[in-house]
């Protein structure tokens, strides 16, 4: 739409509600390089645009991301990956607050989220995932026999999509 800046580049869309739905993105310097990432909340059936993150990227963050997006309750979860800084947030969709809750030392993920008991997860090409807690405390491993290219949050578990055998596998 007209509402955002020309350099936006959209990277994905999450539905929160049948009235809201969430579009990410990132602002791109002249040689291609993501310089901020950003959030939208598209309501009002696709009326209304409103900004609710403009993060600056440190220089070079060719890997700066978001995580994927939970909903538990009245709020949506989800993490930016910038470096080697994960920055976990709450989107409390009521009143569209977003806030920070957290940042913590983590290794590059291809896919992460957070899950409805507070714990991350996180996703690695290596074909396992990490456990952290909340305080971004390293917990345990799962390994899987492919490479996880995607996590999804479920009610009370967690899906990953595997890109070598190409199923999608039940955590719980």
């Amino acid at each position: 739409t007209s509402a955002l800046p020309n350099e936006f580049l959209p990277g994905g869309i999450y539905a929160v509600s049948k009235d809201m739905a969430l579009l990410t993105g990132s602002c791109q310097n002249e040689d291609g390089t993501p310089s901020r990432l950003q959030l939208y909340a598209i309501t009002d059936k696709g009326k209304t645009l409103s900004a609710l993150l403009n993060k600056d990227i440190e220089q070079g963050g060719k890997s700066a991301r978001f995580s994927t997006f939970s909903k538990y309750d009245d709020k949506v979860f989800f993490m930016v990956e910038d470096g080697d800084t994960t920055t976990l947030y709450e989107l409390v969709y009521g009143n569209m607050t977003v806030r920070m809750t957290g940042q913590f030392t983590c290794d590059p993920w291809n896919s992460a989220l957070i899950l409805n008991d507070g714990k991350i997860v996180v996703a690695r090409d290596e074909g396992f995932i990490a456990f952290y807690s909340n305080f971004g405390t390293h917990l345990y491993d799962l390994s899987t026999d492919g490479s996880v290219s995607a996590l999804y949050a479920g009610n009370d578990d967690f899906y990953f999509l595997d890109a070598t055998a190409q199923t999608v596998n039940e955590v719980g």
